[in-house]
């Protein structure tokens, strides 16, 4: 009865590290496929064209149309006579530049 036991044990252990072991696989997989800066996932918009946009075109809003936030455009458009959008917008440009691909999509396309 107790070798039964064990070899019960084992298998439920192999299983697990088999699923460890494929878990381990599709993140590696996933993170490969995410180390492209302009990798698009599903037709959503890339990190460094946001980032580009945003420093270049951010002072009135072009880059949250772009990433689809229509609100924060015409915010951004209405008061982009006072200059304040264009200071937001190139340090928004400078976080789009310094995170990583999937902290990206994770913050802007979770649903």
């Amino acid at each position: 009865m107790t070798d039964y036991t064990q070899i019960e044990k084992l298998e439920a252990r192999v299983k697990e590290l088999e699923l460890e072991a494929r878990v381990k696989e599709l993140e590696r997989n996933n993170a490969l496929s995410l180390s492209h800066s302009d990798y698009n996932i599903d037709g959503k918009p890339s990190r460094i064209s946001a980032a580009i946009i945003a420093l270049f075109l951010g002072g009135v809003g072009i880059h949250h149309l772009y990433l689809k936030r229509n609100f924060w455009f015409v915010l951004y458009f209405v008061f982009s006579w006072t200059f304040v959008p264009l200071v937001i917008s190139f340090f928004e440009g400078l976080n789009f530049l310094f995170m990583s691909d999937k902290t990206f999509y994770e913050r802007h396309f979770r649903f």
